[in-house]
């Protein structure tokens, strides 16, 4: 996602100074709320996670120790716990209405197909085992690379690479079944 360099002095000026902290938040907010978001489907509960994520990591910043896939791994693995925490709140409780943007006026038919398309891909995603879902949550939806994404899920990189690769076959054939 970023240069190791940088984000160690970062992490090391964070440490010292918590206002300094921001950088880190400025740099990796938006891949955090859009794996929560893609991982959760709703804004208010995803702008929860990353809020849960980085006041975890900011408080916890003093114990963070570097390993394999260094500091982007260590946060996604909060948010992933954030995630996972929220799904059990939500499974506790009522569903939620789905938030969806309501289209108005009528598109051309390529755009028609694209959207459906974008639908089915989403849907398929959705549908995807916990495991192969968050191996392509994470790599696609927040950027990190398959060694970010084995130590944020404890997983080797080749486990990593091979959920990756049975989620992109399987998405790759629920399209053609449409398509076909």
């Amino acid at each position: 996602m970023n240069g190791e360099a940088t984000v160690r002095r970062l992490v090391a000026k964070a440490r010292g100074d918590p206002e300094a902290f921001a950088a880190l938040y400025d740099l990796y907010i938006d891949p955090v709320y859009a794996f929560a978001y893609r991982r959760l489907g709703s804004r208010s509960e995803a702008e929860d996670v990353t809020a849960e994520t980085f006041l975890a990591a900011l408080a916890n910043l003093g114990r963070f120790v570097w390993r394999d896939g260094g500091f982007a791994a260590w946060l996604f693995r909060i948010a992933r716990n954030e995630c996972l925490d929220a799904l059990k709140k939500r499974a506790r409780a009522a569903p939620l209405p789905a938030e969806e943007a309501e289209r108005t006026g009528a598109e051309p038919e390529e755009a028609t197909i694209e959207r459906e398309t974008v639908a089915r891909l989403r849907q398929l995603v959705a549908g995807l085992p916990p495991p192969q879902l968050e191996a392509v949550l994470l790599k696609y939806g927040a950027g990190l690379s398959n060694r970010e994404v084995a130590a944020a899920t404890g997983r080797t990189p080749t486990a990593v690479s091979s959920l990756l690769n049975r989620a992109l076959n399987k998405l790759r054939e629920g399209l053609d079944e449409n398509h076909g």
